[in-house]
């Protein structure tokens, strides 16, 4: 169980992202939802951290740093501030951002905190879940042994390499991305998410994906845990894990249109968030 979020600055709400990313840090350090789902066995979204970004200026930039230590300590605060700091400097960014919650039977350190990357002959793709795989399957599929991966770890390369073996004979990345997902989805454990954030960088063009998606038949606890809430403006989008509601500023939620995913695949898009494939 885990907390993400993707988002899309431009122009004046760059000035933003450190709100936004200050409203993450407080939705992992105390998560309600994470409170009433595990019977308040648990309140922190504690075992590491990542995040990857593409910024503009004339060409695109790359940030992409990971970290065991909670999103909330303040060594991670530090770097946040820098990364803020640089994402400041851009005059387009694409984000993703993750915080981790691991079960005990997942491996723990920093190799398995996401997002997780794979390059490609012409790009790259940075991938985070919220939610389980099924690992002895996806491991048998990738010829891989299981007990020292990550259940979500092995989803994202068996999604991203699909990306990236469809790119290499399609160049429609929305249609490899939607194929993909859709392969994907039967590797999803009853009442488990498919709550994911994925980034591509292909050529000089970003692309930035969420997906929304519970398995089975959940709870309304396990519902409400996995809803992931957005905000729209003219010059920025934001996706992500419902408790960003929680600690998002109203000063900066009430520049914003609000409202709740349905269940899919989208892309983001300019000032817009489009639907690519239900799930």
């Amino acid at each position: 169980m885990c907390r993400l979020l993707v988002a899309r600055f431009t122009g004046e709400k760059i000035e933003s992202a450190g709100e936004v990313l200050n409203a993450f840090i407080e939705s992992s350090k105390r998560d309600p939802y994470l409170e009433r789902v595990s019977g308040n066995r648990y309140s922190a979204h504690d075992d590491g951290w990542g995040i990857a970004v593409v910024g503009y200026g004339d060409n695109p930039s790359i940030i992409y740093h990971r970290m065991i230590e909670p999103i909330y300590f303040e060594n991670s605060l530090r770097v946040l501030d820098l990364i803020n700091k640089r994402i400041q400097r851009y005059k387009e960014v694409y984000l993703l951002i993750h915080s981790r919650k691991s079960s005990r039977n997942e491996p723990y350190g920093l190799e398995y905190t996401h997002p997780f990357m794979r390059l490609m002959e012409n790009g790259a793709l940075w991938f985070a879940h919220n939610g389980g795989a099924k690992k002895e399957e996806l491991a048998r599929e990738l010829g891989v042994y299981p007990w020292i991966r990550v259940d979500s770890e092995l989803l994202g390369y068996y999604i991203m390499g699909n990306i990236g073996d469809c790119l290499s004979i399609n160049d429609d990345l929305d249609e490899c991305v939607r194929d993909a997902y859709v392969k994907g989805l039967k590797y999803i454990p009853e009442n488990s998410g498919y709550n994911t954030g994925l980034l591509a960088l292909t050529s000089r063009n970003t692309s930035l994906y969420i997906s929304h998606k519970v398995a089975g038949n959940p709870s309304q606890a396990l519902l409400d845990y996995y809803k992931i809430v957005v905000y729209t403006s003219d010059e920025a989008v934001i996706a992500g894990s419902i408790t960003i509601k929680e600690y998002l500023p109203s000063k900066v939620s009430e520049q914003f249109k609000t409202w709740f995913l349905e269940p899919g695949l989208y892309s983001i898009r300019g000032k817009e968030i489009l639907l690519i494939t239900k799930l």
